[in-house]
C-alpha cells in the first residue's frame, strides 16, 4: 500500500492504493482544507492532524507532494561527469548563476536524457525553499507521520503518467487553481 500526501494551494489530500496490472487502485481519499502553506507550522499541522485522525495515518510512511508554486526549476546541461560529488557541485554552482540566494534552499536533480550537440548532459533541477521544507518536516513529525520521500507536483504527475500510460507520446497536463493554471508537458523517453 502506497500513502501519498500532496500538499496543495488550499488543501492537502491523501490518497492510498496500490499499482495492479491494470493501472492504479486508489482504496482511500480524504481531503482537509488548508489555508496558505506560508500561514505557518500550525495550519499545516492542523491539517496534517484531521486527515491523520481521520485515515490512521500515525506512524505511516508517505510521500510527500509539494506545489510547484514557489519552486525553482531549471533545465541545465553540463559536460559528463562521473563523480556524483563533482556534479552536485557543479549543478549547485551553475543555480547560483541564476539565483543568488540559493544557499536558502535545497536542491535536487535528475537526468532529463537529452544530450546537447555539443555532448552535454541535460538535468532537470528543482529547489525547494530550506524554510519551506522544514515547516513540512515539523508538521509530519508532530502527527507523527513518516515520509519516505518528498517530491513536487510536476514529479508526480509525470510518474503516474508513466505508470497509468506507458506507451504514449508526449502528454501536456493542466492544473488548474483558484486564481492560476500551471502546465506540465511529459515525455515517456
Amino acid at each position: 500500500m502506497k500513502h501519498i500526501i500532496s500538499i496543495e494551494e488550499e488543501q492537502i489530500i491523501y490518497l492510498a492504493g496500490r499499482q495492479t496490472p491494470a493501472g492504479v487502485r486508489l482504496s482511500q481519499y480524504a481531503c482537509a482544507p488548508l489555508g496558505r502553506l506560508s500561514q505557518g507550522a500550525e495550519d499545516l499541522s492542523a491539517a496534517l492532524g484531521e486527515l491523520s485522525r481521520n485515515c490512521g495515518l500515525s506512524k505511516k510512511n508517505a510521500v510527500i507532494v509539494l506545489p510547484m508554486q514557489g519552486v525553482l526549476f531549471r533545465e541545465l546541461y553540463l559536460p559528463p561527469i562521473q563523480k556524483e560529488k563533482q556534479l552536485s557541485a557543479s549543478i549547485l554552482n551553475e543555480m547560483l548563476y541564476y539565483h543568488s540566494n540559493i544557499g536558502e534552499y535545497t536542491v535536487t536533480y535528475l537526468e532529463s536524457g537529452h544530450t546537447s550537440e555539443e555532448g552535454q548532459r541535460g538535468y532537470f533541477t528543482y529547489a525547494v525553499r530550506n524554510a519551506v521544507l522544514e515547516e513540512v518536516r515539523q508538521a509530519l513529525d508532530k502527527e507523527k507521520i513518516g515520509h519516505q520521500e518528498i517530491t513536487i507536483m510536476p514529479d508526480c504527475l509525470a510518474r503516474l503518467t508513466a505508470l497509468c500510460h506507458p506507451n504514449s507520446g508526449p502528454a501536456i497536463l493542466v492544473d488548474l487553481h483558484e486564481n492560476y493554471m500551471e502546465l506540465c508537458l511529459l515525455e515517456n523517453d
